[in-house]
């Protein structure tokens, strides 16, 4: 191994720091797609149901946003 590939007690450290910052990043992802999924649910809770313990038409509902939301953020039109 040449002193370029020798691990070093800088370079763990700093591979260490990399790597932490990395499953911060995706732990934050994670947690925000969370909130997201529970916030859509909510507002198609509050929106369809209107406090009854089922929606007469949701399946409907919820068919029509992924279809608007493929078309949109995915196909672009």
């Amino acid at each position: 191994m040449s002193t370029s590939q020798k691990s070093t007690p800088l370079y763990e450290a700093i591979r260490s720091l990399v790597l932490s910052a990395r499953q911060s990043a995706a732990r934050g992802v994670n947690l925000l797609q969370v909130y997201t999924n529970y916030e859509i649910g909510r507002r198609i809770f509050k929106q369809e149901q209107q406090g009854a313990d089922r929606a007469q038409y949701g399946k409907e509902l919820v068919q029509d946003l992924a279809v608007r939301r493929v078309r949109k953020w995915i196909l672009h039109q």
